[in-house]
């Protein structure tokens, strides 16, 4: 994949189309093999439906995984704000 300046809005959509033209084929042709038949043809309002609420359920558990790691990550902070602490007030000759 090619490096892409993410800290610009043209270079965020670059790397999103290039990440959809890496992706897109191959998930395309495994739903192909899994559902057959020409997706024009197949696709019906029940199956947009459905492939709807599977991508509500992976942002939902997305969110809980951001969660759990944001509350991680504030914990660390904190460990390391309090063990900056100890090794200041132990240089310092206070313990």
């Amino acid at each position: 994949m090619a490096k892409f300046d993410t800290e610009t809005p043209e270079g965020i959509r670059d790397f999103s189309i290039d990440r959809f033209n890496l992706l897109a084929g191959e998930k395309y042709d495994r739903g192909q093999v899994e559902h057959g038949g020409l997706l024009k043809k197949t696709v019906t309002i029940e199956k947009l439906e459905e492939e709807i609420l599977d991508l509500w359920h992976y942002v939902q558990a997305k969110r809980l995984q951001d969660e759990e790691l944001h509350r991680e990550n504030a914990w660390l902070k904190n460990q390391i704000v309090t063990l900056k602490n100890e090794i200041f007030d132990y240089e310092a000759g206070r313990k």
